[in-house]
Order: structure tokens, then C-alpha cells, then sequence
């Protein structure tokens, strides 16, 4: 299978906060003709406030992507921490089983940093892939329209890189499938399977991520060709996150693909202080206008 290792780094980096998707069957809680919203839909609705009201988390994750292709499965693990309130956060990602299966050599570690739409990313081979000659790059997320000579095809959902992105997803939920309980990470939580319905997340986000909302939202339907987004969700006693989960299949030049995300959040409430890296070793791609 040939990767385009710029696409993989960064499109992974994308769907590491896409966290959306999977399950099935369990008692049906479902919306009403009348439109009247379920108790179960009006939990994942009111989990988006919840985890801001908490100000922060920490995040662990494993993508995996099969392909007609591949001899095995590739797994790309993660781990970071955000601040919803002040939208700052750091993700840090090993895409080693892609650079292998790409049969590239070097560090597979990709370190994000977010701060509000400012996003700023360090790997070798993507600095390579965008011509930089600095270890970090950065962009501004609602500029990205705007960006001359890189191809920004594989950008277009890293604003993803905050949870918060995906969380908005749970407002638009229409039926939901309470599933039981179960342990997660030492803490008890429901389990619920939802359809979101796409067309409605961009109108259902803040008005301050709305157009970041919709980019990725645009970005989504155009890759999966989908209305409607299958997502398992597991909250806790107080109505916060603890897991997300998804699996959606795609075609990638007449190769079928299928991307799966487990992402799990705890630590509710933990500080974190993000620090930009110094002007002289960001190459900024917003300003290449």
C-alpha cells in the first residue's frame, strides 16, 4: 500500500479527535414524532457543558486503519490534555506502523499544541512535506482557505486536534440505545449508542467554533459520503465523557478502508499550561497568503 506519510501524519492527527461512531442493538430511548427530546439524547446534549463546566481533561486514544492492502493492521496510540475553557491543549502521537508499512525510517512522533485556532504541529517528515526548515510548523484553523502553495487537503479537520470539536457532534443526536453499564478506567458509566444527524451539528455549535465546526463537518461528509454518523458514548454518574468510540469505511483509490477510533477522557479538572515553541523554530503556513 503506498501512504502519502504528509496525509497519513496529519489526516490521522484529524480522525485522533473525530472520536465518533460504532456499536448497536439495547433498548431503544429514541426522540419522539413530536419532536420532544429523549432523556438519553438530552444527557449527551448537556455532556458538551458538563465537560466545560469541568474546564479540563486528559485524553488517551488508539486509532487503527485496515486496508485491502496492508498485511496488518496499523495502530497509531495517543495521549494529551486539554483545556476547554481557554480551548489550549497538547496532543502527542507514534504513527511508527505507518511510516513502516510507507517503508519510511525515522521518529514517528508527532507533538500538536493548540491555542484557541492557533495550531501548531512537529514531525520531521511533515515539516518535509510542507517545505519547512523549521521543526515546527503552524496555521491558523479559520485561515486555512487561505493558504498558498501547500496542499491543505489533509488539514482541513486538524482544528479536530481539540475534543471539543467532537463533543458538539453529541448535540445533534437523534435516537439513542442505552446499552447497560460498564467500567471505565475504575469508573462506572452508561453506555449509549446514537445516530448523530450531520446536517445539524454546524448550527448546534458555539458561535465562536461554528465555522471550524462546519469545515470539519464539510470535510466529513465529503470523505464518508454519510448523513447520518453511528456513535457509542459512555458517560459517568455526573453526565461527563469517560470513552468514545467509532469505525467508518471508505474507499482510498479503489482501496477499501476502514478507521476506527477508541478515545478515552478522566482526569477532569487537571491543569494544564501550554506553551507556544519559539518564533525561530515555527515555519507559520497562514502567512504563506
Amino acid at each position: 500500500m503506498r501512504l502519502r506519510v504528509g496525509a497519513v501524519l496529519v489526516g490521522a492527527a484529524a480522525i485522533a479527535a473525530a472520536g465518533c461512531g460504532g456499536g448497536g442493538g439495547g433498548s431503544s430511548t429514541t426522540s419522539s414524532s413530536t419532536g420532544t427530546m429523549s432523556d438519553a439524547a438530552a444527557l449527551l446534549a448537556a455532556a458538551p457543558q458538563k465537560v466545560e463546566d469541568a474546564t479540563s481533561s486528559k485524553v488517551s486514544f488508539s486509532i487503527t486503519i485496515d486496508s485491502d492492502q496492508l498485511p496488518n493492521t496499523l495502530t497509531i496510540p495517543g495521549h494529551g490534555q486539554f483545556d476547554y475553557k481557554t480551548r489550549e491543549g497538547r496532543m502527542t502521537l507514534d504513527y511508527g506502523d505507518a511510516l513502516s508499512a510507507a517503508g519510511q525510517n525515522g521518529s514517528g512522533a508527532m507533538e500538536i499544541l493548540t491555542k484557541g485556532d492557533l495550531v501548531y504541529l512537529k514531525s520531521p517528515l511533515l515539516s518535509k512535506a510542507v517545505g519547512a526548515s523549521t521543526p515546527w510548523v503552524s496555521l491558523d484553523v479559520t485561515k486555512l482557505g487561505q493558504i498558498t502553495g501547500v496542499d491543505t487537503s489533509s488539514l482541513q479537520q486538524v482544528n479536530e486536534g481539540d475534543p471539543a470539536q467532537t463533543l458538539v457532534y453529541l448535540k445533534a443526536a437523534g435516537s439513542v440505545d442505552e446499552q447497560g453499564t460498564e467500567d471505565v478506567g475504575g469508573v462506572s458509566a452508561t453506555k449509549y449508542h446514537a445516530i448523530i444527524d450531520v446536517n445539524r451539528i454546524s448550527g448546534l455549535a458555539p458561535a465562536d467554533q461554528r465555522a471550524a465546526v462546519a469545515a470539519s463537518v464539510k470535510s466529513l461528509k465529503q470523505q464518508y459520503g454519510i448523513k447520518k454518523l453511528p456513535m457509542d458514548v459512555w458517560l459517568d454518574g455526573q453526565g461527563l465523557p469517560r470513552k468514545l468510540f467509532y469505525a467508518l469505511s471508505t474507499k482510498e483509490q479503489g482501496e477499501n478502508v476502514k478507521t476506527s477510533l477508541t478515545m478515552n477522557l478522566s482526569d477532569y479538572g487537571v491543569d494544564v499550561n501550554v506553551q507556544p515553541p519559539p518564533a525561530s523554530q515555527v515555519t507559520n503556513l497562514s502567512s504563506n497568503s
